[in-house]
């Protein structure tokens, strides 16, 4: 992917919540922007357009779909997911990413950093799993956690 143009397109169901819709469009683009380029799972083809949408929800939502596609009955941050593209295709639609509001705001603050920080590293958490990253395994965790650590450093939202 390295060098190769595509456009991106972040679709926001964001409202005012805390963080504006503005500040998602913005921050979400370029994160999901950095992480295209330094990727190595996807191949895409130069020209490439790319597609992700994101939903803010509360908690007692995030849980719904935590217990119904995750069988886990419990809410959590960040949920992903991702979808098959044929590999000729001409617009990537690379899934769905949803957050939590609710988590986002409590681990901004029991970790101590912004609220805009731990919204970039939900997010970018979750678009690295619609490129096809995980943390099942050892390896694969240091290796999705870098390329993390590596996108919000650069865009200042590093630790």
């Amino acid at each position: 992917m390295r060098g190769k143009a595509f456009r991106l397109e972040v679709i926001c169901s964001a409202r005012d919540r805390g963080l504006p819709k503005a500040w998602w469009s913005v921050n979400a683009t370029n994160l999901a922007s950095l992480a295209l380029t330094r990727q190595t799972k996807l191949a895409l083809p130069a020209g490439a357009i790319v597609t992700a949408s994101l939903d803010l929800v509360r908690g007692p939502r995030i849980r719904e779909l935590n217990s119904e596609y995750r069988q886990l009955d419990r809410e959590t941050d960040v949920l992903s997911f991702p979808q098959e593209n044929p590999p000729d295709a001409a617009v990537y639609e690379l899934g769905d990413i949803v957050i939590s509001l609710t988590s986002l705001f409590a681990q901004a603050a029991e970790y101590g950093h912004s609220p805009e920080r731990e919204a970039a590293f939900l997010f970018t958490h979750g678009f690295l799993h619609l490129l096809g990253y995980d943390h099942v395994s050892p390896s694969e965790e240091t290796e999705m956690l870098e390329l993390q650590k590596g996108i919000l450093k650069s865009v200042g939202f590093g630790r």
